[in-house]
């Protein structure tokens, strides 16, 4: 597993302890490892 992809998963899991249910943004090159992070996520992404 990856820097970026490490990152990504904690992220997600402080994004999930605050409660948050969807994120909206744009997808890109910068961005695919938490795009990625949030499909095992119980985050909607937008």
């Amino acid at each position: 597993m990856s820097n970026s992809n490490l990152c990504a998963n904690q992220v997600i899991h402080f994004l999930e302890a605050q409660g948050v249910e969807c994120v909206f943004g744009i997808p890109g090159g910068h961005t695919l490892s938490l795009n990625d992070a949030f499909i095992d996520s119980s985050i909607k992404f937008v």
